[in-house]
């Protein structure tokens, strides 16, 4: 399991630190500003690219035909990636502590910020991951655009609901949270029943 993640990560390599880049750039704005908000939007958009960018990889590489030739089982080649996806969400997530130094951006509304972030990546992910792995990442392009859209809505409601509710947000970003990682589960199970029957 370890190998296949890594080989992910290796795939998504020069991608990855592009992202980065600008990420640090969005880093030094949010500071300068003290507003998190398209920072955090950067997040969720990476965390979610990198999965399915490496996803793209292996097809055109034919990867998962040569893996299940080879005797590897499907569902760990679906958790897999979605191991890939919580494990860049968490990297990224872990950076975004380092906001936690500035006093004045050590507030609950930050802290509502990234949990609601945090779980819109994870619901973004609950509905896309299984999509792709069924019908691969070319067809699933109309389906990555509508994850933007979703991406721009739930983000402005996330900053109208901390403005207008500064002592609900916080409860409201857990749910949210919570909802994510319960679907995670769910998604999974259904890519695994998806990718089961995809003939390659």
């Amino acid at each position: 399991m370890l190998g296949l993640i890594l080989k992910d990560l290796k795939n998504v390599a020069g991608q990855a630190i592009y992202y980065l880049a600008i990420l640090a750039i969005l880093y030094v704005v949010a500071f300068l500003t003290k507003n998190v908000y398209f920072y955090a939007g950067a997040v969720v958009f990476f965390s979610i690219s990198v999965p399915v960018s490496a996803i793209a990889y292996d097809e055109k590489d034919g990867w998962d035909a040569f893996a299940l030739a080879a005797g590897m089982r499907r569902r760990d080649l679906v958790l897999s990636r979605y191991l890939l996806c919580l494990f860049v969400a968490l990297f990224l997530f872990l950076l975004s502590v380092a906001f936690c130094a500035v006093e004045e951006m050590r507030t609950q509304e930050t802290l509502a910020v990234f949990l609601a972030y945090g779980g819109i990546t994870f619901l973004v992910s609950d509905f896309l991951l299984p999509f792709v792995l069924k019908v691969g990442t070319e067809k699933a392009r109309a389906a990555f655009t509508v994850m933007i859209v979703c991406v721009l809505a739930l983000g402005g409601g996330v900053a109208v609901l901390t403005q207008s509710l500064p002592g609900g947000a916080l409860l409201a970003s857990c749910i949210l949270l919570a909802l994510g990682v319960f679907g995670g589960v769910v998604s999974y199970y259904v890519a695994l029943r998806l990718y089961s029957a995809k003939v390659f």
